[in-house]
């Protein structure tokens, strides 16, 4: 796309004498950019996120857009090496501030509203890019009506906003919700109002919000999160970053959720001594949680041992066994076995202090867990098959799908594959009802393992590849990188030797990426057994060396 294209995309004026008509442009999206930098800069070298980059700058609109480009042209950005255009310095390195022009024709719009009209604006930038007339209404103090018809006025006039349609709110009320035609608009806009009547106005808003919703206000979470933080509304702000956190938890958005729940820790310390701590505790384990779930076993160690700490003062042995417990669980996947152990055995102690036969079962299914880890598969199975039965009896689904889990996968080991299936089934259905993102995919490894072996192959593979694309949207770093080399195993056996090679390569390719060394040996392995097919003897030992390096 060249920049006759560009302007091709709006209707020319059609003059007839005096008159004329005036149709705004439409916006480009970021192929479009990229058609525009192939025919005005070919042949060019730039990285291929630069077209992305421009458009999330200019949101596409094609003045800004080109006016961009032309003026990192002119300030040596964009410069000609060799027959090819190219970046002069590393995009990340790269300031993209809009030039002065762009920024004088914004100023000259906002320049042109009446007082009325700007202030009307100003405070609606304040609800964001999206706006509603009912809280702009409330922030401004006017009749809801009047408001409505001056935006209406702005939006013929100056095109500065663009209404999107009616929403009826929670409590019922009727508002009208606008976007400003450009993200520059709201933030110049933004811009205008003093520091102290942001804050004021973000606090209303957010109220204003939080009243609208009612109960339904966590829905809103991250808005009401920011407007709170924004209006210096710390406790409240703690509140909804929470809820925002656990919102993403539910749809195995860990690390989104994981970054709500460090910012509500920094903001922890504004709040009163009596709340920090119990909110501290609180946090750490949610996000030590999905640390644990983003297979960031270290990270998980730390906040686990940061809420231990924080939770001394309450003196509770429930909260001390429940912290202990999860420590102990994370322990264990950082390899760090004796520790695990020694913090089980707390765990246990406590449990009998608290008089808990919950936070027994839990830890007894650690207990478990350590004798499989060992091998000592003869003391792993009386334990699990109790903590089973025992928390059926008392619905207790934690520690039932963690018996059910670790079950299936003894069950697994020792060739019963029946029973593993049974048991994983089970435990991934139990799992996807708790939200427990980790253990569901240890049971659909497993499940998918199981039927392999049994010769199901068409599904084992339909299994594995959904617990591969359910670890990709998890974050997960710990059962993702052993699943290529399963699937190429099962393509083998099926005497697909061209498919079994790519997905073990591709397994060997992530688990270095992750630092796997178990998926890493694992595919090595299956590598060395496709060599041999192929009649390969020099890659087969090879590979074979590597293994035994990492051994």
């Amino acid at each position: 796309m060249n920049g006759a294209i560009i302007r091709s995309r709006a209707t020319k004026p059609r003059c007839k004498r005096t008159s004329c008509a005036r149709i705004a442009l439409d916006s480009l999206s970021p192929d479009h950019i990229q058609d525009y930098l192939n025919a005005t800069f070919g042949p060019h070298i730039f990285p291929p996120e630069f077209a992305a980059h421009i458009h999330d700058k200019t949101e596409g609109h094609p003045l800004f857009a080109t006016n961009l480009l032309q003026y990192l042209h002119e300030r040596g950005d964009i410069a000609k090496t060799n027959e090819h255009w190219s970046l002069s310095r590393p995009l990340s390195e790269m300031e993209l501030e809009l030039p002065e022009s762009v920024r004088s024709m914004i100023s000259k719009k906002v320049d042109s509203l009446g007082e009325e009209e700007r202030r009307a604006l100003e405070y609606a930038s304040v609800e964001g890019q999206e706006f509603l007339s009912t809280v702009v209404a409330g922030l401004l103090g006017v009749d809801e009506v009047d408001l409505e018809e001056l935006l209406a006025r702005i939006e013929k006039t100056h095109r500065l906003i663009v209404t999107r349609g009616e929403e009826e709110l929670p409590d019922g009320s009727l508002a009208t919700s606008y976007r400003f035609a450009h993200a520059l608009y709201k933030n110049f806009l933004y811009g205008g109002l003093v520091t102290k009547r942001r804050v004021m106005l973000h606090r209303q808003a957010g109220e204003q919000l939080a009243q609208h919703y009612g109960k339904r206000a966590p829905q809103i979470a991250t808005q009401l999160a920011l407007h709170f933080e924004r209006g210096r509304d710390f406790a409240r702000a703690v509140e909804f970053l929470i809820h925002a956190g656990d919102n993403a938890t539910t749809l195995y958005a860990n690390a989104e959720a994981a970054d709500h729940y460090t910012r509500a820790l920094s903001l922890a310390e504004k709040l009163p001594d009596v709340a920090q701590a119990e909110t501290r505790v609180a946090l750490y384990g949610k996000r030590g949680a999905t640390n644990m779930a983003l297979s960031r076993f270290g990270q998980s160690v730390d906040d686990y041992v940061s809420m231990l700490k924080h939770q001394e003062v309450f003196d509770s042995p429930e909260k001390q066994a429940a912290g202990l417990n999860a420590l102990a669980t994370t322990l264990f996947f950082s390899h760090r076995l004796e520790e695990m152990e020694a913090r089980a055995d707390e765990a246990l102690a406590a449990a009998k202090l608290a008089e808990s036969e919950t936070l027994r079962l839990d830890t007894m299914g650690l207990m478990a867990l350590k004798h499989a880890a060992y091998g000592e598969l003869a003391l792993g199975r009386p334990i699990l098959d109790e903590v089973i039965r025992s928390a059926r009896a008392i619905n207790h689904k934690p520690a039932l799908l963690t018996g059910l889990t670790w079950r299936g996968c003894l069950y697994f080991f020792q060739t019963e594959y029946k029973r593993a299936i049974e048991c994983e089934q089970e435990a991934g259905e139990l799992a996807s009802k708790l939200r427990d993102g980790f253990l569901f995919l240890t049971s659909m490894f497993f499940l998918g393992l199981s039927k392999g072996n049994l010769g199901h192959m068409s599904e084992a593979i339909a299994t594995l590849e959904e617990a591969i694309q359910m670890a990709g949207r998890n974050g997960d770093r710990f059962w993702f990188p052993r699943m290529p080399n399963c699937i190429g195993w099962m393509h083998r056996e099926l005497q697909d030797f061209e498919g079994a090679l790519k997905h073990d390569q591709e397994g060997l390719r992530v688990a270095r990426q992750y630092h796997v060394l178990e998926a890493e040996a694992n595919s090595l392995i299956n590598l060395s057994i496709d060599h041999t097919y192929e009649g390969k003897a020099e890659e087969t030992i090879s590979a074979f060396r590597e293994t035994r390096e990492i051994f």
